[in-house]
């Protein structure tokens, strides 16, 4: 974005991102958005954005409507959250395998990681398991003049705290109903 930014302005532009290392839930902690927490509820974060229809709530088990609870809750905002079509805090979902696919990946994932952090050389278990992260690290450190170690340091510690985060998520209670109801 900043190389676009400075290509169209023909001007300088660096765009900083202070919460680069910080789960979504960390960010919901900040005090402003505790100050602006009755605003929560018209906020968005639903994969099916563009084909939202006007006045229907989010689908609920998206993972982007998963990632919103996971870090609304693990915040202490959930009472501010919007409503969804698929309430798993209501609705019986338990043994609608369809409708936990998202939780179930999800909970795939952060079990992944959580090996992975425990393993004796964790970064490069995790750059084993998901290749990705390595473009991750080379392309912050270009754009940012991060050494590498820092990088991979403050990644660690994010994916650690994602860990943490989801294994106290009460959405993950419902592939205990679903595992006992198989």
């Amino acid at each position: 974005m900043s190389k676009f930014i400075t290509e169209l302005t023909g001007i300088s532009f660096r765009v900083l991102n202070p919460f680069l290392f910080q789960t979504k839930a960390e960010m919901c902690r900040h005090p402003e958005v505790r100050r602006l927490r009755d605003c929560i509820k018209l906020t968005f974060s639903c994969d099916g954005f563009p084909i939202r229809q006007k006045d229907q709530p989010q689908c609920g088990i998206c993972t982007s409507c998963l990632l919103r609870r996971l870090s609304l809750e693990s915040a202490g905002l959930s009472d501010f959250d919007s409503r969804y079509l698929h309430d798993f805090t209501v609705d019986d979902l338990a043994n609608k395998r369809k409708k936990l696919a998202k939780l179930s990946v999800m909970d795939w994932q952060a079990r992944q990681i959580g090996a992975c952090l425990r393993s004796p050389a964790p970064w490069q278990e995790l750059i084993h398991q998901f290749p990705a992260l390595q473009d991750v690290l080379a392309e912050v450190c270009r754009t940012t003049g991060t050494e590498p170690d820092n990088i991979s340091s403050g990644l660690l510690r994010l994916y650690s705290q994602y860990v943490q985060e989801w294994d106290s998520f009460s959405g993950t209670s419902l592939l205990t109903k679903q595992a006992l109801a198989a």
